[in-house]
């Protein structure tokens, strides 16, 4: 039997959702909104994914902004965009959504005639189907005659393919028109166009999943029992019925005999996606031939997790995440962390920081030698462009930037749109005890930073016991701030005394922990003290084994001798993933430029070149920049 490329290709909604900040505010009084994609066809692609199906979307999404945010989340999720096509002429639908707990979940669709409603049989054919497993659609496109065409084109080519049916009901009545625009959370109208269309789609499926009240409409009856009949008259196939904080039923082949699996307790945030999350817990047992009860407890589990969060394709739990959640279903605050981690987990082999991210150095040096501090964001700049070579260059490694707001501005927007990691510090300057910038609240801070820079905060470990712990709280209202925002976190410590002791590091570390504070990365000094080196790995792989590592700062030593230092210690210690490192590689670059000694040329090849250096001698194995490139 050849072996097919995918798992599961999901056809239906992709859509953006706008999802209300403001926790139980009416939509008419929310203010701000999350973006993310949406659609039961892209949250179930996504959700899949990150269970480690191999999954494709066929969908189409117009050739604007919002098209492209939903064909890259598709990408960066790992979805096969293969058969998701742009639409010159429509826009890619959008759904404003609120959240009220516990029952209240209103919801308004913008989908006249939007991209993923104008599939159309150029977008697919039987070798489209012949490439993967299953197939899953929806109720929702059966609603338009052009797409329930499509949908039941695509179902026969499925069977001609000799691969599963999928079907999940969803049904919205508000877009069968049988229901109000402002009606959107409304799950149950009868409807006998929706139950007749898909009465053509039953006997060809292998799996069909849907809530009671979504049952019911296929069967266009009142009764549950005798909807389950007319379902199985008309369909040999599975039969799923949902029943939320109740779990589920499932049904191989006789109604008599009812097939669950565990149902988890858990407070309900947000149930907006849970059906979708379920139908990805299903499908990773379903579609690896394992039993029913089991897929049932996945189903359980990854619905359960899903009411939690806000948001619904974002909200979708990871492989090891739901493992963990399943073996430990009230230790939720290290599930969450899980969720966090898995999601943003580097994926290449080492991290590696140019940081350029000092202001009163820079301010000093300029002041020194009689030059404008407008020459600051111009040196910045040319340090970007060294960064780039070698991101550029050394595309097996994470190269980036840790740079400041204050001259680094352009430099932090031009990393944003040319996808160049950035790093950005939010601690003031100068300041002996940790101060986020103009002395804000770091979520306000946060919410106006693009959320793929990581946030940097440096803090210098005193031997004050009250100034150490003001600091600790500091670092821990900074990391609840990230949760919130979405944003990684990368913490610095020095020691305030410039001290060469790694020990009252480690303790600040133990002290992070104790209180559940969780970096994506430390970045500490490359003080070589093997034994304090092993208890600092050691409290990482007790507290947080999917921390990303430690990354070394330079202390602006010599090249020389601080790649001796990252040699040595990446040596030895198996959590130092690379560096974070700066004045070593710029220092004198800054100095001769700033005199007018070196040309913008020579001062990009000089730092590219010391970058490259330093990059071999801690996380790679040869010299492999060529500083032509």
């Amino acid at each position: 039997m050849t072996q097919k490329d995918l798992d599961l290709l999901c056809m239906g909604r992709a859509a953006v959702d706008l999802y209300a900040e403001q926790i139980g505010a009416p939509l008419e009084d929310a203010s701000t909104f999350a973006k993310y994609v949406g659609g039961c066809a892209a949250n179930i692609a996504i959700g899949s994914s990150r269970l480690g199906l191999n999954v494709g979307m066929l969908s189409r999404v117009g050739e604007e902004a919002m098209g492209r945010f939903v064909r890259n989340t598709f990408i960066r999720e790992g979805v096969d965009v293969s058969y998701l096509h742009t639409d010159p002429n429509r826009l890619t639908a959008l759904v404003l959504l609120g959240i009220d707990p516990p029952d209240q979940f209103p919801l308004i669709f913008y989908r006249e005639d939007c991209a993923d409603m104008a599939i159309s049989e150029e977008d697919f054919s039987l070798k489209t189907f012949q490439n993967t497993e299953a197939l899953l659609i929806t109720g929702t496109h059966c609603s338009k005659e052009q797409t329930f065409a499509m949908t039941k084109k695509a179902a026969q080519l499925v069977k001609q393919a000799n691969a599963k049916l999928i079907l999940d009901i969803d049904y919205r009545p508000v877009l069968w028109g049988v229901a109000g625009h402002g009606q959107g959370e409304e799950r149950y109208v009868a409807h006998q166009v929706f139950s007749e269309r898909l009465a053509q789609l039953l006997p060809l499926c292998d799996l069909i999943v849907g809530t009671e009240e979504e049952i019911l409409a296929v069967a266009h009856q009142q009764n549950l029992p005798e909807a389950l009949k007319y379902i199985r008259e008309h369909s040999s196939a599975t039969i799923v019925q949902k029943r939320g904080e109740r779990g589920c039923i499932a049904y191989e082949e006789s109604l008599d005999r009812e097939i669950t699996g565990k149902p988890f307790q858990i407070k309900v945030l947000n149930v907006l996606g849970a059906g979708d999350a379920f139908m990805s817990g299903f499908l990773r047992g379903y579609l690896r031939n394992l039993p029913l009860e089991e897929c049932c407890g996945l189903a359980n589990a990854n619905g359960a997790l899903v009411v939690t969060r806000h948001g619904c394709s974002p909200a979708m739990p990871y492989w090891e995440e739901i493992q963990y959640f399943m073996q430990n279903p009230k230790d939720i605050a290290f599930t969450e962390h899980l969720h966090r981690s898995l999601g943003k987990s580097p994926s290449k082999k080492g991290t590696c920081f140019l940081a350029f991210d000092h202001r009163a150095h820079f301010e000093a040096m300029v002041d020194k030698l009689g030059v404008s501090r407008s020459k600051i964001p111009e040196f910045k700049t040319l340090v970007y462009e060294a960064a780039k070579r070698v991101s550029q260059a050394l595309p097996q490694f994470d190269i980036g930037i840790i740079v400041d707001g204050q001259y680094g501005e352009e430099v932090l927007k031009r990393a944003n749109k040319e996808k160049i990691l950035s790093s950005r510090c939010i601690e003031e300057p100068n300041t002996r005890l940790l101060s986020f910038l103009e002395n804000k609240e770091a979520e306000t801070l946060l919410r106006s930073w693009p959320k793929d820079q990581v946030v940097k905060v440096l803090c210098r470990v005193t031997d004050d016991r009250n100034q150490q712990q003001k600091q600790i709280q500091k670092l821990s209202d900074l990391f609840e701030a990230t949760k919130n925002t979405g944003h990684r976190l990368l913490v610095e410590f020095v020691n305030a005394d410039s001290s060469n002791d790694l020990q009252p590091i480690k303790q600040a570390i133990q002290s992070c922990y104790a209180v559940k504070i969780y970096p994506s990365w430390w970045k500490l000094p490359p003080i070589e003290d093997s034994k304090t080196w092993e208890e600092i790995e050691a409290a990482i792989e007790e507290s947080d084994p999917h921390c990303f590592g430690v990354l070394l700062l330079g202390e602006n030593r010599s090249m020389e001798e601080l790649g001796q230092a990252l040699r040595k210690i990446g040596e030895r210690q198996s959590k130092v993933q690379g560096f974070a490192i700066g004045r070593t590689i710029w220092g004198d670059a800054a100095e001769h430029w700033l005199q007018g000694k070196k040309t913008d040329q020579e001062v990009i090849e000089e730092i590219a070149d010391n970058f490259t250096h330093l990059v071999a001698d801690s996380i790679g194995k040869e010299r492999s920049y060529d500083s032509n490139i």
